[in-house]
């Protein structure tokens, strides 16, 4: 079967997607990874602070940033 009826069987949206898989297991390649990204559940370093209050003024900081950035929120 093509790609297309494949892809559509499968309800998934673009073709490419499935051609991709498909070039990626006959290489032996695993399928979860992409070039260049890092992994998804990693996230940016998260911030540490000495003491809670630190913490407690950074948050305001940033809430007093996005409220004179984006007033009418």
């Amino acid at each position: 079967e093509s790609y297309k009826v494949v892809s559509d069987r499968l309800g998934i949206v673009n073709c490419t997607q499935l051609k991709v898989w498909v070039k990626k297991y006959r290489n032996g390649e695993p399928l979860d990874t992409q070039k260049g990204a890092t992994s998804p559940l990693k996230g940016r370093p998260r911030s540490t602070f000495a003491s809670i209050e630190e913490e407690r003024d950074y948050l305001k900081a940033q809430v007093d940033y996005l409220k004179k950035r984006y007033p009418n929120l």
